[in-house]
């Protein structure tokens, strides 16, 4: 079929997955492994070019590190359900994507804007006793 691959689900109806969830699906593996790879890359080049890291950076690193991996992995597991013919509803498509976005993406965006928040800068004093320097010199 031009529109989708057509199977029977368990009540007997015929169930598509169409053009549009396949495209959606690749484009946010695709996204996902973008963001993945620009952020492990920002990480190896840390410190870059007079070798100073921050302790804010020294202290994010590892969550960083991890999560990253998870986008990753993430875009591998969205690209093989678009790629090997899943049978998913646009909708059930979409809930897992949202669900990356809020698990994955979501504390990359927070640790990467944190130093620039009052709020967060006066948790981060609550926390360790030390203001955020995360190495943005004046």
């Amino acid at each position: 079929m031009a529109d989708g691959i057509s199977v029977r689900n368990n009540f007997g109806r015929r169930q598509r997955m169409g053009l549009v969830t396949r495209f959606a699906l690749s484009g946010f593996g695709l996204a996902c492994l973008a963001i993945g790879l620009v952020v492990l890359m920002s990480l190896s080049m840390a410190g870059f070019p007079d070798g100073y890291i921050s302790p804010y950076d020294r202290l994010t690193s590892p969550a960083v590190q991890v999560l990253s991996w998870l986008a990753v992995l993430s875009a591998c597991y969205f690209l093989v359900l678009a790629f090997r013919g899943a049978r998913l509803p646009l909708g059930a498509a979409l809930l897992r994507m949202f669900v990356a976005v809020i698990l994955i993406w979501a504390p990359l965006a927070l640790i990467d804007s944190c130093p620039r928040w009052d709020m967060c800068g006066q948790a981060f004093q609550a926390v360790t006793g030390s203001f955020i320097d995360d190495g943005q010199g004046g």
